[in-house]
C-alpha cells in the first residue's frame, strides 16, 4: 500500500462573542484602595472613561476602575465601596 496524505483544518469556533467594553456607573466612585487583596494597578492622567476601561481590559488582574472628576483614572484589584461623586465614572470590564 502506498503512502497516503491527510489534510485538515481546525477553526477556533467560538459559540458566543466575548463580552467587550465596560459597564459605567456615572457619579459614582469606587474607594481608592492599597491593602489586603484591593491595591492600584494604574494610574493615568487625563483619562476619558473609554482610556480608563482599555486599560482596566488589558490587565487580567484589574476587576474595577475609577476616572475621578479632574480625569485621573486608576485601574484595580478590587474594591472595598465606594460612594457617590459628582462628575465621577466608575466601571467594571465585560469579561
Amino acid at each position: 500500500k502506498g503512502a497516503e496524505m491527510v489534510s485538515a483544518q481546525l477553526y477556533n469556533c467560538s459559540r458566543e462573542p466575548h463580552a467587550t467594553g465596560c459597564t459605567y456607573q456615572q457619579n459614582f466612585a469606587w474607594k481608592v484602595c492599597n491593602s489586603g487583596n484591593c491595591k492600584v494597578l494604574k494610574t493615568i492622567s487625563a483619562a476619558t472613561p473609554a482610556m480608563c476601561c482599555a486599560a482596566c481590559n488589558a490587565d487580567t488582574a484589574c476587576a474595577i476602575f475609577v476616572v475621578s472628576p479632574d480625569k485621573t483614572c486608576k485601574t484595580m484589584t478590587a474594591n472595598q465601596g465606594g460612594t457617590a461623586l459628582k462628575g465621577a465614572v466608575s466601571g467594571t470590564p465585560n469579561r
